[in-house]
């Protein structure tokens, strides 16, 4: 009778570790497939159980430790508890066989182990990893107590294997942010989803402007720049009527002042403060419109957009002043160049058939592989713009008419305005002009900065 009490037990805190492994698979589930939109509701949640739950959201990688520890204890708890007894069972079930005890308990040992990890995998990973990551929220709700209970009780024990584990993956030479789980997707798996859904027709909203919303940060400051051989600027030399004749001609609020040569940019001037300097003295014409003249912020052209984007916020000027490494002048940015690629995307693209587009020379290489869905940079050849991206591929100044092919894809050159390329076609290879099937939408030709 105490032999099959003793069998009894040994079997019910067999069943019980299994499903204490259960637990910890699903809180790690759980927490793993949590979505940010989940998240922030949690974070708004006032009861005991969602404050909980929104503390271990947001120490992840601490609560993954507990469940690990808590996963790796049970099962070698399971293995210790359950394999003598499932091996007595056989053993006993074995038994009028007549074999000899050293082969029946081989067999009943292997039959045992097998059983025992196929309910481990099964009822402990298999089954609970599933509900978890259909129901996370709910799941990491009905487990959170008991998880925290355990990162309590062995919270030394789980900091320093953490802390013993960050420094191993340290000195491997990964230099990130080990101590959390980022929950923001990279911009490529953002842009495979939404064409995933727009595909599926889920996507509502033009598939276009939402790929360039999430490709916005990757750019450079010298992606959106009007190139200094195309901006309209007015020479500080200039008489105040040569600078109503510009004025007039352009029809922008906003130019570059420069000093001496097109690298020495001064200033901006801004019409509507020429037009108060003119009027506001009752003479009609302003003793000299250089007081006028307002300072330009300056930005390296490889500044991002979220510095270029800062330096305007904190100049509280509209335009800023692209220079290279050397200091020399290389373009200009406007707010409304950045606003434009938001919103309508690059000017320089012009469709032309399904299979060619014609470009603008200066037009940004890293704008047009965004915007077609193709590759034109490589390991070997980095290039700023298409104009750049064909001297480097024909090695001279090229002819109006001349042609290359950069993975597979024909380039062809337009027109040539001296030894400068203003006008490239690029033939697509057999595939629309976009990534999402899609036609990109013509513009009038680029402008000059302007707001």
């Amino acid at each position: 009778m105490s032999g099959n009490l003793d069998l009894t037990l040994r079997l019910l805190a067999t069943v019980l570790l299994i499903g204490i492994n259960a637990l910890y698979v699903f809180h790690e589930f759980a927490f793993v497939a949590i979505k940010p939109g989940q998240l922030r509701k949690l974070d708004q949640d006032q009861s005991k159980r969602g404050r909980l739950v929104s503390k271990m959201a947001h120490r992840i990688d601490h609560y993954i430790a507990v469940d690990q520890l808590g996963i790796t204890v049970s099962s070698l708890a399971v293995g210790w508890t359950g394999q003598p007894v499932v091996t007595d069972l056989f053993n006993a079930a074995f038994g009028e066989l007549g074999l000899s005890s050293g082969v029946m308990t081989l067999i009943s040992a292997a039959l045992a182990f097998a059983l025992l990890t196929g309910t481990q995998m099964i009822v402990g990973e298999l089954m609970p990893k599933s509900y978890a990551l259909r129901n996370a929220e709910q799941t990491a709700g009905f487990t959170a107590r008991a998880v925290e209970i355990t990162a309590i009780t062995f919270y030394p024990f789980v900091a320093l294997m953490n802390g013993i584990g960050l420094f191993l993956v340290r000195l491997l030479g990964f230099k990130g942010n080990v101590d959390s789980h980022s929950r923001v997707l990279p911009a490529e798996e953002l842009v495979i989803s939404a064409q995933s859904s727009a595909r599926a027709g889920l996507l509502k909203t033009d598939l276009k402007a939402l790929t360039r919303l999430i490709n916005f940060s990757d750019l450079q400051a010298h992606d959106l720049m009007v190139p200094r051989m195309d901006v309209v600027a007015i020479s500080a030399d200039a008489s105040f009527d040569e600078v109503l004749a510009t004025a007039r001609q352009h029809q922008f609020d906003r130019y570059p002042v420069y000093q001496g040569s097109r690298d020495e940019i001064v200033g901006i001037i801004n019409f509507k403060d020429l037009l108060v300097a003119t009027f506001g003295n009752g003479s009609g014409r302003p003793a000299n419109w250089l007081r006028s003249v307002r300072p330009i912020p300056t930005v390296p052209e490889s500044a991002s957009v979220e510095v270029l984007l800062a330096t305007l916020q904190t100049s509280q000027q509209p335009m800023a002043l692209l220079v290279d490494e050397f200091g020399a002048t290389e373009g200009l940015v406007t707010v409304t160049d950045i606003t434009r690629q938001l919103i309508e995307g690059p000017d320089e693209i012009h469709q032309e058939t399904a299979e060619s587009v014609l470009v603008d020379g200066h037009a940004s290489v890293s704008i047009l592989e965004s915007e077609l869905g193709i590759e034109l940079n490589g390991e070997e050849r980095i290039s700023d713009t298409i104009a750049g991206l064909v001297l480097d591929e024909l090695g001279e100044i090229p002819e109006a008419g001349d042609t290359v092919t950069v993975n597979g894809h024909g380039i062809d050159v337009v027109e040539m305005d001296g030894h400068r390329i203003t006008s490239v076609r690029i033939r697509l290879r057999g595939q629309e002009s976009n990534s999402d099937g899609e036609e990109v939408d013509g513009a009038t030709p680029p402008g000059t900065p302007g707001t």
